[in-house]
Protein backbone atom coordinates (compact mmCIF):
# COMPACT_ATOMS: atom_id res chain seq x y z
CA UNK A 1 0.00 0.00 0.00
CA UNK A 2 1.15 3.29 -0.89
CA UNK A 3 -0.95 6.49 0.73
CA UNK A 4 0.54 10.04 -0.32
CA UNK A 5 -1.56 13.87 0.04
CA UNK A 6 -1.52 13.73 -3.40
CA UNK A 7 -0.72 11.78 -6.80
CA UNK A 8 3.10 12.00 -7.23
CA UNK A 9 4.17 14.00 -10.63
CA UNK A 10 5.76 10.60 -12.15
CA UNK A 11 2.67 8.77 -11.55
CA UNK A 12 1.37 10.67 -14.17
CA UNK A 13 3.59 11.54 -16.70
CA UNK A 14 3.85 9.21 -19.25
CA UNK A 15 0.82 7.92 -20.34
CA UNK A 16 0.41 5.11 -23.06
CA UNK A 17 -1.63 3.94 -25.92
CA UNK A 18 -2.08 -0.51 -25.14
CA UNK A 19 -3.41 -0.16 -28.85
CA UNK A 20 -4.45 1.76 -31.83
CA UNK A 21 -7.94 2.56 -30.54
CA UNK A 22 -7.02 5.14 -28.09
CA UNK A 23 -5.47 6.05 -24.64
CA UNK A 24 -5.95 5.22 -21.24
CA UNK A 25 -5.75 5.74 -17.52
CA UNK A 26 -2.19 3.96 -17.49
CA UNK A 27 1.13 5.91 -16.96
CA UNK A 28 4.49 4.04 -16.67
CA UNK A 29 6.55 5.55 -14.29
CA UNK A 30 9.76 6.84 -14.98
CA UNK A 31 13.14 4.89 -13.89
CA UNK A 32 10.80 1.54 -12.55
CA UNK A 33 9.78 -1.37 -14.18
CA UNK A 34 6.03 -0.10 -12.97
CA UNK A 35 3.02 1.28 -14.60
CA UNK A 36 0.22 3.27 -12.24
CA UNK A 37 -3.79 2.36 -13.11
CA UNK A 38 -5.79 5.00 -11.89
CA UNK A 39 -9.24 3.77 -11.14
CA UNK A 40 -10.26 6.33 -8.49
CA UNK A 41 -13.18 4.54 -7.78
CA UNK A 42 -13.24 3.62 -3.81
CA UNK A 43 -16.08 2.10 -4.17
CA UNK A 44 -13.93 -0.79 -5.58
CA UNK A 45 -11.32 -0.77 -2.93
CA UNK A 46 -12.30 -4.51 -1.52
CA UNK A 47 -12.11 -5.78 -5.37
CA UNK A 48 -8.73 -4.85 -5.65
CA UNK A 49 -7.30 -6.00 -2.02
CA UNK A 50 -8.33 -9.49 -3.17
CA UNK A 51 -6.75 -9.00 -6.62
CA UNK A 52 -3.77 -7.63 -4.86
CA UNK A 53 -3.36 -11.07 -2.60
CA UNK A 54 -3.24 -12.98 -6.09
CA UNK A 55 0.30 -14.40 -7.34
CA UNK A 56 1.21 -15.45 -10.99
CA UNK A 57 4.16 -16.43 -12.82
CA UNK A 58 2.00 -15.71 -15.93
CA UNK A 59 -0.44 -13.14 -14.61
CA UNK A 60 0.10 -9.79 -13.71
CA UNK A 61 -1.76 -8.69 -10.88
CA UNK A 62 -2.30 -5.25 -8.78
CA UNK A 63 1.36 -5.40 -7.50
CA UNK A 64 0.53 -2.67 -4.83
CA UNK A 65 -2.90 -0.54 -4.36
CA UNK A 66 -2.36 3.31 -4.35
CA UNK A 67 -4.21 5.93 -2.11
CA UNK A 68 -4.68 9.68 -1.62
CA UNK A 69 -5.70 10.54 2.34
CA UNK A 70 -6.43 6.92 2.61
CA UNK A 71 -8.75 7.21 -0.08
CA UNK A 72 -8.15 4.15 -2.87
CA UNK A 73 -7.26 5.51 -6.23
CA UNK A 74 -5.39 2.99 -8.72
CA UNK A 75 -2.85 0.55 -8.22
CA UNK A 76 0.68 -0.26 -9.37
CA UNK A 77 1.37 -3.70 -11.50
CA UNK A 78 4.80 -4.67 -13.35
CA UNK A 79 5.45 -3.20 -16.93
CA UNK A 80 5.88 -5.90 -19.30
CA UNK A 81 7.62 -5.31 -22.20
CA UNK A 82 7.23 -7.11 -25.45
CA UNK A 83 4.22 -7.68 -28.65
CA UNK A 84 0.66 -8.46 -28.28
CA UNK A 85 0.09 -11.52 -29.40
CA UNK A 86 -1.85 -10.98 -32.44
CA UNK A 87 1.25 -9.16 -33.22
CA UNK A 88 2.98 -12.67 -33.29
CA UNK A 89 6.33 -12.98 -35.39
CA UNK A 90 5.03 -15.48 -37.75
CA UNK A 91 8.18 -17.38 -38.27
CA UNK A 92 8.18 -18.01 -34.47
CA UNK A 93 9.49 -21.80 -34.06
CA UNK A 94 6.55 -24.45 -33.33
CA UNK A 95 8.01 -26.03 -30.44
CA UNK A 96 8.60 -21.98 -28.89
CA UNK A 97 5.08 -21.65 -29.04
CA UNK A 98 3.64 -24.85 -27.36
CA UNK A 99 6.35 -23.71 -24.95
CA UNK A 100 5.00 -20.65 -24.26
CA UNK A 101 1.09 -21.81 -24.56
CA UNK A 102 2.28 -24.54 -22.11
CA UNK A 103 3.06 -22.16 -19.46
CA UNK A 104 -0.04 -20.10 -19.86
CA UNK A 105 -2.15 -23.14 -19.37
CA UNK A 106 -0.29 -24.19 -16.24
CA UNK A 107 -0.96 -20.33 -14.76
CA UNK A 108 -4.91 -21.09 -15.67
CA UNK A 109 -4.98 -24.56 -13.89
CA UNK A 110 -3.02 -22.45 -10.85
CA UNK A 111 -5.75 -19.51 -10.79
CA UNK A 112 -8.78 -22.26 -11.54
CA UNK A 113 -7.43 -24.32 -8.18
CA UNK A 114 -7.94 -20.55 -6.57
CA UNK A 115 -11.69 -20.12 -7.65
CA UNK A 116 -10.67 -17.43 -9.75
CA UNK A 117 -12.85 -16.96 -13.05
CA UNK A 118 -10.47 -15.10 -15.94
CA UNK A 119 -12.89 -12.27 -17.40
CA UNK A 120 -11.46 -10.30 -20.24
CA UNK A 121 -8.67 -12.36 -21.98
CA UNK A 122 -8.05 -11.31 -25.73
CA UNK A 123 -5.54 -11.33 -28.21
CA UNK A 124 -4.55 -7.57 -26.96
CA UNK A 125 -3.79 -8.28 -23.82
CA UNK A 126 -1.36 -11.50 -23.97
CA UNK A 127 1.75 -9.82 -24.52
CA UNK A 128 4.52 -12.03 -25.74
CA UNK A 129 8.34 -10.88 -23.88
CA UNK A 130 11.82 -10.67 -25.85
CA UNK A 131 12.61 -13.54 -23.28
CA UNK A 132 10.07 -15.77 -25.58
CA UNK A 133 7.52 -15.78 -22.74
CA UNK A 134 4.14 -15.28 -22.64
CA UNK A 135 2.31 -12.80 -20.18
CA UNK A 136 -1.13 -11.85 -19.69
CA UNK A 137 -2.19 -8.23 -18.31
CA UNK A 138 -5.35 -5.96 -17.76
CA UNK A 139 -6.38 -8.49 -15.40
CA UNK A 140 -8.58 -6.50 -13.17
CA UNK A 141 -11.89 -7.80 -13.97
CA UNK A 142 -10.94 -10.90 -12.92
CA UNK A 143 -12.53 -12.30 -9.90
CA UNK A 144 -12.69 -15.00 -6.97
CA UNK A 145 -15.83 -16.68 -7.01
CA UNK A 146 -18.21 -19.50 -5.58
CA UNK A 147 -19.11 -20.69 -8.81
CA UNK A 148 -18.92 -24.51 -9.57
CA UNK A 149 -15.23 -25.46 -10.14
CA UNK A 150 -15.52 -27.11 -13.05
CA UNK A 151 -17.52 -24.44 -14.47
CA UNK A 152 -14.67 -22.15 -13.60
CA UNK A 153 -12.21 -24.36 -15.50
CA UNK A 154 -14.57 -24.40 -18.57
CA UNK A 155 -15.35 -20.66 -18.71
CA UNK A 156 -11.06 -19.94 -18.22
CA UNK A 157 -10.00 -22.43 -20.80
CA UNK A 158 -12.89 -21.16 -23.40
CA UNK A 159 -11.91 -17.70 -23.43
CA UNK A 160 -8.07 -18.55 -23.32
CA UNK A 161 -8.33 -21.31 -26.71
CA UNK A 162 -11.02 -19.11 -28.36
CA UNK A 163 -8.45 -16.34 -28.04
CA UNK A 164 -5.19 -18.20 -29.43
CA UNK A 165 -7.47 -19.73 -32.06
CA UNK A 166 -8.40 -16.28 -33.59
CA UNK A 167 -4.33 -16.08 -33.77
CA UNK A 168 -3.89 -19.49 -35.36
CA UNK A 169 -7.32 -20.56 -37.26
CA UNK A 170 -9.96 -18.06 -37.30
CA UNK A 171 -8.88 -16.29 -40.43
CA UNK A 172 -9.21 -19.84 -41.81
CA UNK A 173 -12.57 -19.95 -40.82
CA UNK A 174 -13.29 -16.76 -41.81
CA UNK A 175 -12.23 -17.27 -45.54
CA UNK A 176 -13.28 -20.90 -45.70
CA UNK A 177 -16.42 -20.93 -43.31
CA UNK A 178 -15.06 -24.73 -42.03
CA UNK A 179 -12.49 -27.25 -42.98
CA UNK A 180 -13.21 -29.89 -45.64
CA UNK A 181 -10.79 -32.00 -43.36
CA UNK A 182 -13.50 -33.28 -41.06
CA UNK A 183 -10.32 -34.59 -38.43
CA UNK A 184 -8.94 -30.96 -38.20
CA UNK A 185 -12.37 -29.74 -37.98
CA UNK A 186 -13.33 -31.94 -34.93
CA UNK A 187 -9.96 -30.69 -33.07
CA UNK A 188 -10.71 -27.05 -33.67
CA UNK A 189 -14.61 -27.40 -32.37
CA UNK A 190 -12.48 -29.26 -29.56
CA UNK A 191 -10.29 -26.20 -28.60
CA UNK A 192 -13.37 -23.41 -28.79
CA UNK A 193 -16.10 -25.32 -27.03
CA UNK A 194 -15.07 -27.35 -24.42
CA UNK A 195 -11.61 -27.06 -21.97
CA UNK A 196 -9.21 -29.16 -24.33
CA UNK A 197 -5.96 -27.04 -24.31
CA UNK A 198 -4.93 -24.63 -27.36
CA UNK A 199 -1.75 -26.30 -26.86
CA UNK A 200 -3.11 -29.57 -27.26
CA UNK A 201 -5.18 -29.33 -30.17
CA UNK A 202 -2.64 -27.68 -32.22
CA UNK A 203 -0.29 -30.31 -31.56
CA UNK A 204 -2.89 -32.74 -32.59
CA UNK A 205 -3.07 -30.67 -35.96
CA UNK A 206 0.30 -30.76 -36.36
CA UNK A 207 1.11 -34.17 -36.45
CA UNK A 208 -2.11 -34.79 -38.49
CA UNK A 209 -1.21 -32.17 -41.19
CA UNK A 210 2.64 -33.14 -41.48
CA UNK A 211 1.45 -36.98 -41.72
CA UNK A 212 -0.89 -36.34 -44.47
CA UNK A 213 1.01 -33.88 -46.37
CA UNK A 214 4.64 -35.35 -45.76
CA UNK A 215 6.31 -32.43 -45.02
CA UNK A 216 7.46 -31.19 -41.55
CA UNK A 217 6.07 -27.96 -39.82
CA UNK A 218 8.42 -25.25 -38.43
CA UNK A 219 6.84 -22.58 -38.17
CA UNK A 220 3.53 -20.87 -36.92
CA UNK A 221 3.26 -19.61 -40.35
CA UNK A 222 4.02 -23.29 -42.24
CA UNK A 223 1.23 -24.45 -39.82
CA UNK A 224 -1.04 -21.85 -40.98
CA UNK A 225 -0.70 -22.81 -44.60
CA UNK A 226 -0.87 -26.52 -43.67
CA UNK A 227 -4.58 -25.55 -42.23
CA UNK A 228 -5.10 -23.47 -45.24
CA UNK A 229 -4.37 -26.68 -47.42
CA UNK A 230 -6.98 -28.56 -45.64
CA UNK A 231 -9.54 -26.12 -45.73
CA UNK A 232 -9.25 -25.36 -49.62
CA UNK A 233 -9.27 -29.46 -50.21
Amino acid sequence: MKNFDKIPAEYKKEEFRLDEEGKVDIFRIPGTNLVYKEIALPALEKYFIELEKLKSDVFVFPQELVYVKNVFMGYLMEFIQGVMIKNIDPNILIPELFAMLKEVEKGIIDLTKKSVKIVDINVKNIIITPEKKMKVVDTDLFEVTSEDPYMIRRDNFTDYNDTIMDIVVKEIIRKFGSFMDRYIQEIYEACVYSEVSASYCLEKMKEYLQNRFGEELNTLDELKNALSLAAKR
